[in-house]
């Protein structure tokens, strides 16, 4: 895959294994995102620090964004304005509307995010996912909101405003995310700690938790935004998959394993009062050494 310089010259646009690999190498971006890691955000502009971090307004051109649109519609594309879905006919009848494109796990539909995600996680992460973001002029897709992913961002063409506020809660579990299904209570919304303009080449890095928003201005912009699930894979909720796993295991003692097994409620006469304190209690006595279980 290649492009043509003013020359005519042809010039080989780099994979998304080069991109992948760019981005870890670049010791300036690699060293500050570790450093700022499940702790703040970090906007790294290649204006100031160069564009060795952010390939990919090199390596994903405008053909293969329209063929992982294309590929992507019916399945894992949505359109949003304001936290509304589009419905009108097409994608890009949406997105001449003022909608955004989002394209969910971009990396099943576009062979330069795919290599991109798999260079990452093989290097860095476990597992990691491409989301596309494109949003044409003067439009916003969602509102104020938090996830329960760190994500980095990386600018491809145009431009956006980005405003960062602060974390309600620190490092959320996915219930405990903010904007989803309602607007964030004015209350939890402290003063703007970042507010800035995102140019091609740009990286951009949010914990989760932390409290954003995006608007374009006269200008669409593409962004990919390569998502770590860390809530996922946060020790909490693998201690409560391994305990669920732990309390099905037919080595425990008749009496604990029937107890697992048990309803909280007893009775025909529907659901009652549970009470925390016994129920702890009953835990704990559970717990103990040679009970078969402990905490």
């Amino acid at each position: 895959m290649g492009t043509k310089t003013g020359t005519g010259q042809r010039i080989e646009a780099p994979s998304g294994r080069d991109a992948a690999e760019s981005l870890c190498k670049d010791s300036r971006a690699s060293a500050a995102t570790w450093e700022f890691w499940e702790k703040k955000p970090l906007h790294y502009r290649a204006a100031e620090r160069g564009r060795s971090a952010n390939r990919l307004p090199e390596a994903l051109l405008a053909d293969e964004v329209a063929s992982a649109v294309s590929s992507a519609a019916g399945s894992n594309l949505k359109m949003f304005k304001n936290n509304e879905t589009s419905e009108l006919p097409t994608p890009w009848h949406s997105y001449l509307a003022g909608y955004s494109m989002v394209i969910n796990q971009a990396d099943r539909h576009s062979r330069v995010l795919y290599e991109l995600c798999k260079g990452l996680s093989a290097k860095h992460f476990h597992h990691v996912f491409a989301v596309v973001y494109l949003t044409p002029p003067d439009s916003q897709a969602v509102r104020v909101h938090t996830d329960d992913q760190d994500v980095i961002l990386l600018q491809v063409w145009g431009s956006k405003r980005w405003t960062l506020y602060n974390a309600p809660t620190k490092l959320p579990y996915t219930e405990e995310m903010l904007g989803k299904e309602q607007a964030v209570p004015t209350e939890l919304i402290g003063p703007a700690q970042m507010d800035f303009t995102i140019q091609p080449h740009d990286v951009l890095y949010i914990p989760r938790g932390v409290l954003h928003e995006a608007a374009t201005g006269t200008e669409p912009s593409l962004h990919i935004t390569i998502t770590v699930p860390t809530s996922d894979f946060c020790w909490g909720v693998q201690m409560v998959k391994h305990l669920a796993a732990d309390v099905r295991q037919s080595s425990y003692s008749p009496e604990l394993r029937s107890l697992c097994q048990a309803s909280l409620v007893e009775g025909p006469a529907g659901p009652l009062e549970l009470d925390d304190e016994k129920l702890d209690a009953k835990l704990k006595e559970q717990g103990k050494p040679g009970s078969g279980l402990s905490f």
